[in-house]
């Protein structure tokens, strides 16, 4: 008696599940990277810190404008306006995840890492929490994708 199995794939729901995947695990990593900028960004009043966020934007769904709703540091979403996000090499179906602080010196401070920031503060703050953070990244991404 032959045995047989029949087969069938859904590729749109499968691609959906990946898709969605990939956005958690891109979001997952921004916040890794978030946390980790967050222990060296300048701090005076808390105003700087508290604006960092992540927001995993493309696949078609944001505009071009860079309007999107953030995930604050407590997890609090709101409205913010990005004007930097407009120029994110992102393609049509592409996704990308971006950690951003959304104050108006938010730019000058990270750039300038020679001024005197207060208890072990420091410039490039957000560059070089990027940098250190790569495996953590990576671990990010491949923990939802494997889920």
């Amino acid at each position: 008696m032959p045995l047989g199995v029949n087969l069938k794939l859904d590729v749109d729901k499968a691609r959906k599940y990946y898709r969605d995947s990939a956005r958690r695990g891109l979001l997952q990593a921004a916040r890794v990277v978030l946390n980790r900028a967050n222990k060296k960004v300048p701090l005076d009043t808390g105003i700087l810190l508290n604006s960092g966020q992540v927001q995993v934007t493309g696949g078609g769904s944001e505009p071009a404008a860079g309007r999107m709703t953030g995930v604050t540091r407590e997890g609090v979403a709101k409205e913010v306006i990005a004007p930097a996000l407009q120029t994110l090499p992102v393609r049509e179906g592409d996704e990308a995840a971006v950690v951003f602080y959304n104050t108006p010196y938010a730019v000058y401070l990270h750039e300038h890492p020679e001024l005197d920031f207060q208890g072990g503060r420091e410039g490039k703050w957000l560059e070089r929490a990027v940098n250190e953070s790569q495996k953590d990244i990576l671990k990010a991404l491949t923990a939802e994708l494997n889920r």
